[in-house]
């Protein structure tokens, strides 16, 4: 099928691990969230996230949110200058399987909420004063959501994580699309507890208000980049999009196996995504064209390759998969050089040395907003 994403022109959208990043480079995901949030874009697409909660619980779970991915790394790419060539990392969570504390929470992310301040993560960059949340449900009682209320998280450290070879074995022995999407949307939701112990209501990670938790993008791309791996594992991304019809074991439109009929909103293959405020923004691609499921099948339809980085070494899955050598000529990954027999000289990004107050005086990034001179400057926008 036909190219549909937007001209990248010389700059590919290849998404590393946020293991493999340099400390600049997760500092481009950081100073590029906050630059369109400060602009107003992410919070038209955080609140149109939070309207559509039901769609989570059916079959439009991956693709829903391989669509918000992409036009979140697009609105940053936007900015131009330093962020032209952006791409969304992914938050390989298996990492963090047996850690009492998450790698991720020892960086440039925040760290776990303070229990003696309403939760609030702690460090300049996600302050209230710089990362402010305006909804009613997000703030304790005595939090002001005129004025903003802080971000939180209240890690579950009870909750347990799957590593690769779960996750290997969650693609190599689910071959059809909803016992995959049931098993993948469960361990996907441990990720969001163990940033919101269960009983955390104004924990973002607990509600529809995810997104403003800047774990939720790298988290979800990571999804996407496993529905790549379970579809390519079995062949299924040889299927063209036009042929999906064919195949309910690459997609069925209803529920998932764990939650009853009818609570979820079931969308059909060419059924159009509702994306509210979005729709009507220019800068938006879905102000221009309708985004279906059947659309958000071919990653390569959009620009974007998936670094395979350590999971799959790690998963097992070339013993596991049914189609052997499944990585070569994918146009869906993009073989990293140790992966090529090749060292790998990255500087890689070691979660407990990267040190968030330094990295934010790095980032040029300040309490009032990013760089003028990049023309992102401002103050954030309540949501309307």
């Amino acid at each position: 099928s036909e190219d549909i994403y937007l001209d990248d022109g010389d700059c590919p959208r290849i998404r590393r691990p946020l293991s493999a990043l340099s400390q600049e480079e997760v500092m481009l995901y950081v100073s590029g969230l906050q630059a369109i949030r400060d602009n107003g874009r992410f919070t038209v697409m955080s609140n149109a996230h939070a309207h559509h909660t039901a769609i989570h619980a059916g079959s439009s779970f991956f693709f829903y949110h391989t669509y918000f991915v992409w036009e979140v790394e697009t609105q940053i790419r936007a900015l131009g200058g330093k962020w032209r060539c952006f791409s969304l990392p992914y938050y390989d969570f298996t990492v963090d399987a047996n850690e009492e504390i998450p790698s991720i929470l020892k960086s440039v992310f925040g760290g776990d909420g303070d229990p003696d301040n309403n939760l609030c993560v702690t460090g300049k960059m996600w302050s209230v004063e710089r990362w402010p949340l305006y909804e009613e449900n997000l703030c304790a009682e005595d939090e002001d959501p005129e004025q903003g209320c802080c971000l939180k998280r209240h890690v579950g450290k009870e909750i347990e994580i799957a590593d690769a070879e779960k996750m290997g074995d969650v693609i190599a022995e689910n071959d059809q699309f909803l016992d995959f999407l049931t098993q993948i949307a469960y361990e996907h939701q441990q990720v969001h507890w163990l940033f919101a112990k269960e009983g955390c209501d104004i924990c973002a990670m607990a509600t529809g208000r995810s997104p403003e938790d800047p774990i939720f993008m790298l988290l979800h791309s990571f999804v996407a980049y496993l529905r790549g791996m379970w579809a390519s594992c079995y062949g299924y991304n040889l299927i063209p999009a036009e042929e999906l019809d064919q195949h309910p074991e690459v997609y069925t439109a209803q529920c998932r196996l764990d939650v009853g009929p009818g609570n979820c909103d079931v969308i059909e293959l060419d059924e159009a995504y509702v994306f509210d405020r979005m729709s009507v923004e220019s800068w938006s691609i879905v102000s221009e064209i309708d985004v279906t499921p059947r659309m958000m099948w071919d990653f390569a339809d959009w620009g974007v390759q998936y670094e395979v980085g350590d999971f799959y070494p790690k998963s097992g899955l070339a013993e596991k998969c049914p189609v052997k050598n499944f990585l070569k000529d994918n146009e869906w990954f993009y073989l990293n050089r140790a992966l090529n027999g090749e060292d790998d000289d990255e500087q890689a990004f070691e979660a407990t040395g990267v040190d968030g107050e330094q990295a934010f005086e790095a980032s040029g990034v300040d309490e009032a907003g990013v760089q003028d001179e990049d023309g992102t400057g401002g103050q954030q926008l309540p949501p309307p």
